[in-house]
């Protein structure tokens, strides 16, 4: 009898002390806030274009600028997401925009693909952002492979704090310009793509360069 009593009164005592533990979810960020995306979004970019003719020796220069408008978004049956974004431009923010292509991004715990509109698709970041890893850009199309990298993460450019870059390609010599580099500031997206394709022939220049800019 004393046994039991003996026995009970530890258990009870060890009910008392026993704490209930409580386990905090642990989030990690995989880099998914560099390319943030809701439905009813829009982003505004000045889009500066130079066109070298090397017949002719010239270079025509333009400025327009572009919405993104996320109209809409649709998940399959394992919860990614895909939007749909009408794209608008103008030569003049203070005038009309004029609605002119579509095109989607779908996002999940993996990547985030471009599909444009006739179905072309390219996967424009992977997760977890990390530097130094690369990937095949045309792993969903039926291209080359292309490699991106993750050049720098986490570093601040120009008015942005916390920025990444996919560089994908820089040859300027004396006989091209070929380049290819996008940053995307957490919590805004893309900030600033560089698009350059120019042959250079004593001193001529042939092909265009477009320069894309966040304003908004």
């Amino acid at each position: 009898m004393l046994r039991t009593l003996t026995i009970l009164f530890t258990f009870s005592l060890l009910l008392i002390n026993c704490k209930k533990t409580e386990y905090e979810p642990v989030t990690t960020d995989i880099g998914q806030t560099y390319f943030p995306i809701n439905v009813g979004q829009n982003n505004i970019f000045s889009i500066d274009s130079v066109k070298y003719n090397a017949i002719n020796n010239t270079k025509d220069s333009v400025r327009k600028y572009i919405k993104e408008v996320i109209s809409s978004v649709e998940f399959d049956s394992s919860g990614d997401s895909t939007y749909k974004v009408e794209l608008y431009s103008t030569m003049d923010t203070s005038k009309e925009w004029v609605y002119s292509s579509y095109y989607f991004f779908s996002k999940n715990k993996y990547h985030v693909n471009f599909t444009n509109g006739g179905g072309f698709i390219t996967t424009d970041l992977i997760f977890p952002v990390t530097k130094g890893v690369s990937w095949n850009i045309n792993s969903y199309n039926l291209n080359e492979p292309q490699s991106a990298t993750y050049s720098f993460v986490t570093k601040p450019w120009m008015e942005y704090t916390d920025c990444v870059q996919v560089f994908l390609k820089e040859d300027v010599n004396i006989v091209e310009e070929s380049i290819d580099k996008r940053i995307y500031s957490k919590g805004k997206g893309l900030v600033y793509r560089i698009l350059s394709e120019v042959k250079i022939n004593s001193e001529k220049k042939n092909g265009y360069k477009i320069i894309t800019k966040r304003i908004e």
